[in-house]
């Protein structure tokens, strides 16, 4: 079963890394920026960029926080969209 067209764009999930003041996002950070109207459609799309190599996560208390590697960076920088 495909899933839903993404509407936010991997890049834009990214930049949202590359915009914020602090070092990590939390996931409910991200779902907020993106639009997302839960958690879980967040987490889905930064476990994809994490399988790519584009962010790392660790579990902090109950939630992740998530943060862009230089991977991460390079794609961005090479992105067309």
């Amino acid at each position: 079963m495909a899933g839903r067209k993404p509407t936010v764009s991997d890049s834009e999930i990214l930049q949202f890394f590359i915009n914020s003041d602090d070092p990590f996002l939390t996931t409910a950070e991200v779902a907020d920026l993106a639009g997302f109207s839960t958690n879980s459609g967040a987490n889905k799309r930064l476990t994809e960029l994490e399988k790519q190599g584009y962010v790392h996560s660790k579990t902090v208390g109950r939630g992740l926080a998530w943060w862009i590697t230089d991977a991460g960076r390079e794609y961005l920088e090479t992105d067309d969209s």
